[in-house]
């Protein structure tokens, strides 16, 4: 069978698989890719979460709004198997309770991204203790929606640490309270 193919039907292949490949990767790059990752920062002596936004596309794409989600209570399996028949989808966040940033903090949003930048927002521990008040929960998860309603989700966060004196000469951390 591929004894009989001519140099012009080598040629005609090679050149479909070019185009496949090269539509392949048009497609790949037509897609904006956020990146959206929440860790423990420090402006000016006070703690917090900072929020790193990163376009790692070649579109330029605007971030609308910054909130957090956190687990009201533990979902048992049952509930959760539940919840993926009824909605036809796997719940990634099923009990969890979306809360919106107050106005308060002065969050640089809606901004735009430039392709290949970055966004840093910085939320102090003492706005999200205000947020929960007496509450126990201490692990959210940041939640980012562009301009097209897309969410993107950082890695869960814990906050409320202890405050920690200097350390010690052994290396150990000596609590305040």
């Amino acid at each position: 069978m591929l004894e009989g193919l001519k140099a012009t039907d080598w040629i005609a292949i090679y050149a479909a698989l070019v185009s496949t490949w090269v539509f392949g990767w048009q497609v790949r790059q037509a897609k904006p890719r956020i990146i959206v990752s929440a860790m423990v920062g420090l402006v000016n002596d006070d703690c917090g979460a900072y929020i790193s936004i990163r376009n790692n596309s070649v579109h330029a794409i605007k971030i609308e709004s910054c909130s957090l989600l956190y687990q009201s209570r533990k979902q048992s399996l049952w509930s959760w198997l539940k919840a993926a028949w009824q909605f036809k989808r796997v719940p990634r966040f099923h009990g969890w309770i979306i809360r919106f940033l107050p106005g308060s903090l002065k969050l640089e949003l809606p901004a735009r991204l430039a392709p290949y930048d970055s966004l840093n927002i910085f939320i102090p521990e003492s706005a999200l203790l205000d947020l929960f008040g007496g509450s126990s929960e201490r692990r959210v998860v940041f939640k980012i929606q562009d301009a097209m309603l897309k969410d993107y989700y950082t890695n869960e966060y814990s906050f409320g640490f202890p405050d920690f004196d200097v350390l010690e000469e052994g290396g150990r951390e000596n609590s305040k309270a």
